[in-house]
């Protein structure tokens, strides 16, 4: 199944991902921005996975009423550089992950593989195995996906496959073979986008028969309801936009709060995802641009929504 940065790539033969369901990846955290991946010794800016890793990892210590200098002698580094590890300065190392987690008593498998996973690929760009299929359950390129859906202030996507996933209801995101979200948690993560959702979807996304009829009469009533919400605009694009050779496909633009840029995730036909910052972040900033000014208004696509649902048997 073709797949959309939106609503990361299909993982039908992957393992349910209940922690998510039961706690919302909002709460802690999928796409990590390129320039960002390379945190080293020197004391570079480390990756989105490193600084959410580094996170959690202050959060069970402090959890444990553990200072900084036990758990750096534990973990066998200075004071400082647990400090760095922390703040996601520095990558923290799986042997010293493995230690931490220990001492901090992580002992549910699900989560203690999760942040094992986690620190393993916290320095590797999304081309380095996140395309595999025999790639470690926990996906890094959805575990950077997921971070960034959960920390954006505004999230700004194409979608030319499947409704974005935050739009997206139970039943369509089972039959379309996407990763299980649970409904509270994207409700809580649209309610917190600030400067909202905004997405272009092909018209040929809300014609598409996923899963039965059933599926998608339910879900074009579900986004025909929630596109009433002040801070989501759907707009469809009923033909293709001129000048936008080479940039085809669906994408995703997430503005993060600082030191961070705006990042943009790019699904590509045969590489699957890839993510940016910086001038090709703003190159597809301004092709979202064009793309907005063509598709139909809010108005005029809501309505549109509206006569679908209507429609479909």
């Amino acid at each position: 199944m073709s797949r959309c940065p939106h609503s990361p790539s299909a993982l039908a033969d992957r393992p349910r991902l209940s922690l998510i369901r039961q706690r919302g990846f909002g709460a802690w955290a999928a796409t990590i921005a390129e320039a960002n991946v390379a945190a080293n010794s020197n004391g570079s800016r480390g990756s989105l996975r490193a600084r959410w890793l580094g996170e959690q990892m202050r959060q069970l210590r402090q959890a444990r009423g553990l200072n900084v200098r036990h758990a750096a002698a534990m973990a066998g580094v200075h004071d400082a550089d647990m400090k760095d590890y922390e703040d996601g300065r520095h990558i923290l190392r799986y042997r010293q992950a493995a230690r931490l987690l220990d001492l901090y008593q992580v002992h549910d498998p699900y989560e203690h593989d999760r942040l094992l996973d986690l620190a393993r690929h916290a320095g590797q760009s999304p081309d380095n195995g996140s395309r595999n299929p025999g790639s470690p359950s926990h996906d890094p390129v959805l575990l950077d996906w997921l971070w960034l859906e959960s920390q954006a202030s505004r999230i700004r996507c194409h979608d030319t496959v499947l409704v974005p996933g935050l739009l997206q209801t139970p039943q369509y995101t089972a039959a379309a073979n996407q990763p299980p979200r649970a409904a509270p948690t994207s409700q809580s993560l649209l309610k917190n986008l600030s400067g909202g959702l905004h997405a272009v979807v092909d018209e040929s996304v809300l014609a598409q028969l996923v899963g039965g009829a059933d599926v998608p009469r339910h879900q074009l009533l579900h986004l025909a309801e929630v596109i009433r919400a002040p801070n989501i605009h759907v707009q469809v694009l009923v033909s293709p936009s001129p000048g936008l050779d080479g940039m085809a496909g669906s994408f995703a633009l997430f503005d993060v709060p600082s030191p961070y840029s705006a990042v943009v995730a790019v699904t590509h036909d045969t590489s699957g995802s890839a993510v940016h910052e910086g001038r090709p972040a703003r190159r597809y900033a301004a092709a979202f641009d064009q793309l907005a000014t063509t598709a139909l208004d809010p108005r005029a696509s809501a309505g549109l929504i509206t006569s679908l649902s209507r429609q479909t048997p």
